[in-house]
């Protein structure tokens, strides 16, 4: 969620960012050659008879020009002697031949104009149309870029600008498209980097030249060179020229069957034909420079903001999967110990090539044999009592494992019963907890199942499954008894001990924060010595173990001098002064993808297990990054979606919280590209996460999106507004509320006590921006909750407010408590001056 650890490099890249303004040269200048010249932040350059320093990691393509641009800056020459060779003349400023503009046609003046998308501009003798949200610092360019298509003015012609690679790489994981910019305007040109500019350029060159942006998809094989070379630059072609024009056709048809190819790897070197394999589908290299960037964020096939600049789609390639299920005994069947138990499997693979070489059945981890022919058979002595954990592993001809779990019951009496639910030894004082049991009877058939508590029976079951609701009024230790009886007479029983506590209910406005396991700088405190007044407290992060993607644990820092009795003896305590404790899965770091039903069951079992191992009062969902949530191209109904990880992750959260009756809390904590971003565009990235939100709206407690760490966002006015502003806060948080169409679908707003709004606790919390005062944040929230403008540029939609907001989330509890816990002492008193929640 989050920035886990800012690299040394990253801090340094800043710092050299923000100081370039007015310092001497340090070495002798080189000349600089269009696509030939490497230079490093600071490097001086000679180019047009001029000197420039480079900032911001211009790369090899971004030529210095006479006028100040975000990668260069003019600098002295000094006594360096001003030789360049082959350097063309640079084009003036304002071409002598440029011609007329009408006057109702806005000048750009850099720094100064503010435009809207879709508004005209004139620049240069031409004209642009704003797109993607350009703010004031980026300049229009002959041909058109990601921020201006240039338009006819008077008759004039749009030129072309041939470019080599995207004006923007950003060097992680964006937490936003970086397509927009703060809408509040810089008064100089700026000292640090935005969150969507690059921090380094990629680490190899394109090896052939496009002859359009990259952020535009080609729609054909170019036919000629551009008739006019790019304002700014050099008016000869570069010194690398494409050996051969590259071909947007597939060379294969799109098909589906097994693939062969390896998958893709970000910063892998590929040639231009070469197809790999990502998300199931597969995808023929057209640029091999764009192909081999390590920037994934644009390139990555099918998911990357401008993969269609680099790759074609050119079949379905679907995961091989050996499919292995148990057709016999039956799930929970109970046996007489000394009872012969028949196993059965069926199992095949999704690949029709490939055939299963064998089938071996476990009991309790031990082999019971191997069956190397169909159908695939075993047999158990059920020598021992309890339960027995079945498992047969398929191998197919290519040695691909799939395995079925299942279980079954040995009793040394003739009618068995035990416990399914609750799973918690600890309820709440005063709520109705629902107790089920799993009877059998080996001889014959179970007909009633009586229910006591305390020694007194309090209700009976004559039907499966047998269960009752029990309520407990007084706090202390109690003891639950279930008595079975079959048709025969015969009687079986068991008991559960239960502590009855009295839990208070979430409250209705919380104060939410991280608390993460983890030392980055900000503090390892353990949960005791965190301050009371936050009401949910979000552990973070459970991650996928090594190796896996859906397997999930939770590390416990035992070099800190952590152990896992203390983090439960620890989570018991906040607990018990009223604080909720919930579990985070996923963050920056971690990669959860649920792509098989397989993985599916895994991740769930793994997280039930977790969760009633440690005590934790819910789930918290922070799933992160295009490879974990990015959407299949053709997904394009967040109210139906068909991307395997994303349907998987919806119905493995339903089944954790049926797991635990509907008793869990359900937060989420998106990044602002995958939920708000979807307005400007749907899918594969923009949008991700709305199939997650909308599919769980019904369990859903309260959703805290993070309005840091991104670019500006069009709000539902149709204007842009920036991260660290009240605007910025009420905007994006309004469109949770009143919701917002997507793609070619409307996603219906949320309950505002579903709704918090998440924000850094201190500005190092988010090195990219966001950080916003508790003083602004409450102006927002005034505006948001009681309709009371603070005299802002968004205006809300609805002009009473949303009374029922249920608070605000903060990144993170540690970050906090370095500054005096500003963030929750201030928020936590705010909170107690709002009205009840009326609605919920």
């Amino acid at each position: 969620m989050i920035i886990m650890n800012m690299k040394l490099s990253s801090v340094a890249a800043i710092v050299i960012g923000a100081c370039f303004s007015g310092h001497a040269m340090a070495a002798d200048p080189v000349q600089w050659v269009p696509g030939s010249t490497k230079v490093s932040n600071g490097d001086t350059v000679i180019y047009n008879n001029a000197c420039y320093i480079a900032q911001n990691n211009p790369g090899s393509w971004e030529t210095p020009s006479a006028q100040a641009t975000w990668f260069w800056q003019g600098t002295d020459c000094g006594s360096t002697p001003v030789e360049p060779t082959q350097a063309p003349t640079d084009a003036p400023v304002t071409p002598t031949d440029a011609p007329s503009v009408p006057g109702d046609i806005t000048p750009w003046v850099a720094g100064s104009t503010k435009v809207s998308n879709g508004d005209l501009v004139s620049y240069n003798g031409a004209c642009f149309q704003a797109k993607n949200s350009p703010g004031s610092w980026e300049t229009p360019r002959a041909g058109g870029n990601w921020f201006w298509d240039e338009v006819s003015c008077g008759g004039t012609q749009p030129t072309q600008e041939p470019t080599l690679e995207p004006t923007q790489e950003p060097t992680q994981e964006p937490t936003q498209e970086p397509t927009q910019e703060p809408t509040q305007e810089p008064t100089q040109e700026p000292t640090q980097e935005p969150t969507q500019e690059p921090t380094q350029e990629p680490t190899q060159e394109p090896t052939q030249e496009p002859t359009q942006e990259p952020t535009q998809e080609p729609t054909q094989e170019p036919t000629q060179e551009p008739t006019q070379e790019p304002t700014q630059e050099p008016t000869q072609e570069p010194t690398q020229e494409p050996t051969q024009e590259p071909t947007l056709e597939p060379t294969l048809p799109p098909s589906a069957g097994v693939c062969n190819e390896a998958s893709y790897a970000a910063g892998t070197v590929y040639a231009a034909g070469e197809i790999v394999v990502n998300n199931e589908k597969g995808y023929e290299c057209v640029i091999a420079g764009w192909c081999s960037s390590d920037q994934g964020f644009f390139y990555e096939p099918g998911v990357g903001s401008a993969w269609q600049d680099a790759w074609v789609e050119v079949k379905d390639c679907p995961a091989v999967v050996t499919n292995v299920a148990f057709s016999a005994p039956v799930l929970g069947k109970a046996y007489l110990q000394g009872s012969l138990v028949e196993l059965a499997a069926d199992a095949s693979s999704s690949d029709p090539s490939r055939t299963i070489d064998s089938v071996e059945f476990f009991a309790n981890g031990i082999s019971l044999g191997i069956d190397n022919s169909a159908p695939f058979t075993a047999t158990y002595q059920a020598s021992d009592v309890g339960d027995i954990s079945l498992k047969a592993q398929a191998t197919d001809s290519k040695s691909l494992v799939g395995m079925a779990m299942s279980n079954i019951i040995v009793s040394d009496q003739a009618v068995v019963v035990n416990f399914t639910a609750p799973s918690k030894a600890k309820v709440n004082t005063g709520k109705a907890i629902s107790f089920e049991v799993n009877a059998e009877s080996i001889p014959s058939d179970v007909t009633q199942v009586d229910f006591y508590k305390d020694g007194a029976m309090v209700g009976s079951d004559s039907t499966y499954p047998y269960g009752l609701d029990i309520t407990f009024t007084l706090d202390g230790d109690h003891v639950v008894k279930a008595v079975a009886t079959d048709a025969a007479g015969n009687v079986a029983e068991t008991s559960k001990n239960i502590k009855a506590t009295s839990i208070p209910p979430l409250a209705d406005r919380a104060v939410i924060g991280y608390w993460h396991n983890f030392e980055n700088g900000s503090g390892f405190p353990l949960l005791p010595e965190v301050s009371p007044e936050w009401d949910i407290i979000n552990v973070s992060f459970a991650e996928p173990k090594r190796g896996s993607e859906s397997d999930m644990v939770l590390e416990i820092q035992t070099k800190l001098g952590h152990s896992e009795q203390q983090m439960k003896d620890d989570i018991a305590f906040v607990q018990a002064r009223g604080q909720k404790v919930l579990i985070s899965i996923g963050g920056a770091n971690a990669h959860v993808k649920l792509k098989t039903d397989v993985e599916r069951e895994e991740f769930t079992s793994s997280m039930i297990a977790m969760i009633e191992n440690y005590g934790f009062d819910g789930l918290d969902i922070d799933l992160e990054g295009g490879s974990t949530l990015a959407l299949n191209s053709d997904d394009k109904d967040f109210r139906n979606p068909t991307t395997p990880t994303t349907v998987n992750m919806i119905k493995a959260t339903k089944d954790i919280i049926a797991h635990f009756k509907g008793d869990l809390i359900l937060t989420m904590a998106p990044e602002t590209l995958y939920v708000q971003s979807g307005y400007r565009a749907y899918g594969p990235l923009e949008g991700a996460y709305l199939p997650i939100i909308h599919g769980l709206r019904d369990e859903l407690t309260v959703i805290h999106v993070q309005l840091y760490n991104t670019g500006s966002i069009n709000a539902l006015d149709g204007q842009a507004y920036g991260q660290g502003s009240a605007d910025f806060i009420v905007s994006m948080t309004e469109m949770m509320l009143a919701g917002f169409k997507a793609g070619e679908h409307f996603f219906p707003g949320l309950r505002p006590d579903q709704v918090a709004i998440g924000l850094p606790s201190i500005p190092a919390a988010a090195p990219s921006g966001g950080y916003v005062s508790v003083e602004e944040t409450q102006k927002a929230m005034d505006y948001l909750i009681y309709g009371k403008s603070f005299g802002g540029d968004y205006v809300l939609q609805n002009p009473e407010g949303y009374n029922d907001l249920r608070g605000v989330m903060t990144w993170s509890i540690n970050w906090d408590r370095t500054q005096g816990s500003k963030f929750v002492n201030g928020h936590a008193t705010y909170m107690d001056t709002l009205p009840p929640v009326t609605n919920k």
